[in-house]
């Protein structure tokens, strides 16, 4: 039994790991964060993939980011679920500096405000 589930969940988290985007092909301080390079607490990949194309954890971020202003987005980052439902905050887990990359290129990435 345990050499037919071994492989399996082996092959699972392998899958999880190849939502990140490969991080050589990174420049933005923002992308870097994102995939959880520059901060291993900060894993938005994981829900939104590593391109942001969306999982079935998360949505497709073209689809949400020009909906929300800057501050609104700073928000959602920040509080997660208490605006966003399912979405974990972030808060304390990032510096300002981080937030301002983050938010920066996303909106940058995904689309300003409509």
């Amino acid at each position: 039994m345990i050499r037919l589930v071994l492989p399996l969940l082996l092959g699972a988290l392998a899958g999880c790991a190849t939502l990140r985007a490969p991080k050589e092909g990174l420049t933005a301080p923002g992308a870097l964060l994102f995939n959880g390079y520059t901060n291993p607490a900060i894993d938005c990949y994981s829900c939104h993939g590593g391109n942001g194309a969306g999982t079935s954890y998360g949505p497709k971020l073209a689809e949400r980011v020009p909906a929300l202003d800057k501050a609104k987005l700073a928000t959602v980052v920040l509080d997660g679920s208490t605006v966003a439902p399912g979405m974990p905050g972030y808060r304390g887990k990032l510096s300002d500096a981080e937030l301002e990359q983050l938010v920066a290129w996303l909106t940058d990435t995904f689309g300003a405000p409509r």
